[in-house]
């Protein structure tokens, strides 16, 4: 489950206020207006519907119609949900010039071009377009994962 199909309402003391933010926060959630500071003071009742709020109103609480549920379901629930998802940078092709300094920088690499097989980095010209060459550490005489030259954006 993702945090945010999460649907529950809940009443609890301050550690157990606290408890619950700081495992919804570290999987991705917040609050209503964004923010992921933790609030540790007059939250009796906690309510979550894609985001979390609050009231200290037993009436408005006792009235929603959010599942009623106690606080160690909730922390059961929010540990089952999946993490934040990864935000992966965003890359482009480094230039021959930021190849050339990676080369001279990076120690115990090997580079190949196309299907053509992996040679020093050092011998490489570089003369083809820098997309069509891949790197990879070599160690003990293995070659490890082949890299595109990409920096982030």
């Amino acid at each position: 489950m993702k945090i945010e199909e999460m649907r529950w309402r809940v009443q609890v003391t301050e550690e157990q206020n606290k408890a619950i933010q700081e495992a919804l926060f570290t999987k991705g959630g917040c609050w209503v207006g964004g923010g992921k500071g933790i609030r540790a003071d007059r939250c009796p009742f906690l309510y979550y519907g894609g985001s979390l709020t609050w009231t200290d109103s037993y009436l408005n609480f006792l009235h929603n119609e959010l599942p009623l549920l106690h606080p160690h379901e909730v922390l059961e629930m929010i540990e089952a949900c999946d993490g934040p998802e990864e935000i992966k940078p965003e890359m482009r092709p480094m230039t021959r010039l930021e190849v050339l300094e990676f080369v001279a920088k990076t120690a115990g690499i090997v580079v190949r071009y196309g299907d053509f097989p992996p040679g020093p980095a050092q011998c490489c010209a570089y003369l083809h377009a820098v997309e069509e060459h891949q790197w990879a550490y070599i160690n003990n005489g293995e070659i490890g994962e082949w890299h595109a030259f990409e920096v982030e954006v």
